[in-house]
């Protein structure tokens, strides 16, 4: 199936627990998608534009997000181990209760993002204040 069937077959149709692993959807328009719990291990969103989508308890260990647009997106629960998130936006993310160990986070916007109960750990880019930043807004760095 090529890239423009499978945006266009999800966005026909509300996907639970979609097996998307390995995906190559870089630079796509992926917003307002709805991929609660989808396996993305390993997917290539780099560049892909996820305003809004639906991420929740989504799979997206190892995948590469660099310079996605995830502005809004909900991503609670998802886990995000070792993804690359360098230079992403995830202004006003809902990243509550999600993995973010082993994150790269270089360069990555998380102004006004939920990051209660979320999880850091070993992440690349995040500076003493930004670590503090976070802390104060309930994230938890084991």
């Amino acid at each position: 199936m090529n890239k423009f069937n499978l945006i266009e077959e999800i966005r026909s149709q509300k996907i639970k627990h979609r097996n998307l692993v390995k995906v190559e959807l870089k630079f796509s328009n992926l917003s307002y998608l709805f991929l609660v719990q989808a396996n993305l291990y390993q997917a290539n969103l780099n560049g892909a534009d996820l305003r809004y989508a639906n991420l929740r308890g989504a799979n997206l260990s190892y995948a590469n997000l660099s310079y996605a647009n995830l502005r809004g997106a909900n991503l609670s629960y998802a886990n995000l181990s070792y993804a690359n998130l360098s230079g992403a936006d995830l202004r006003y993310a809902n990243l509550s209760g999600a993995n973010l160990r082993g994150v790269n986070l270089y360069l990555a916007d998380l102004r006004g993002a939920n990051v209660n109960e979320t999880i850091f750990k070993d992440n690349q880019g995040v500076s003493s204040t930004l670590r503090r930043n976070l802390i104060v807004h309930g994230a938890v760095f084991d």
